[in-house]
């Protein structure tokens, strides 16, 4: 490979002197350009460079919380462990079942509505760590079966503990009595 690599510069070398001695415009022409676009590469690589560097600050600011929040929340509504569940770089939720990671979409709509509720209360705790924004809940528990919806009951106690919660429903069987 590096009699292979000594070759090509040495036909290179030949190659460029042969062109900026028989066509010196072209010659001009195309530094010019080669410079111009090493600039434009220069430029984009750092950019990349910045951008990933953002990206692993906000993941390592961010992931850390929001997966503490989301286990904190699932177990306080379902009374069960949040070890299942995957949240990846991209906030990106999975669970495990049987084995392998599933898409959330996969399971009832009581069931991802308990995920997505969870999910948006860990975004909030993350984002929100001074602070404490008022929560709106408009009927978020109507796809749950009776017995979640003790746990959602349980779980929006909770919760206005430490935020203040308007929650709006259109049955009676989702207040506590």
């Amino acid at each position: 490979i590096n009699q292979e690599n000594t070759y090509c510069n040495y036909d290179y070398d030949n190659f460029s002197y042969d062109l900026e001695k028989n066509y010196p415009d072209i010659y001009k022409d195309l530094s010019e350009k080669y410079e111009a676009d090493n600039k434009k590469y220069d430029l984009v690589s750092k950019a990349r460079d910045f951008l990933e560097t953002a990206r692993t600050n906000i993941i390592g600011k961010y992931i850390g919380p929001i997966k503490a929040g989301f286990s904190k929340y699932y177990n306080i509504l379902t009374h069960e462990s949040a070890d299942r569940y995957h949240i990846d770089a991209n906030t990106h939720l999975t669970v495990e079942e049987e084995g392998m990671q599933r898409e959330v979409h996969f399971f009832s709509s009581g069931y991802q509505d308990m995920i997505g509720i969870c999910m948006r209360m860990s975004l909030v705790a993350a984002m929100y760590k001074e602070e404490k924004p008022f929560i709106i809940f408009d009927d978020p528990f109507i796809n749950l079966d009776m017995d979640k919806t003790e746990g959602a009951l349980q779980f929006l106690e909770e919760v206005s503990k430490e935020y203040q919660v308007i929650y709006f429903t259109c049955n009676d069987s989702r207040i506590r009595k």
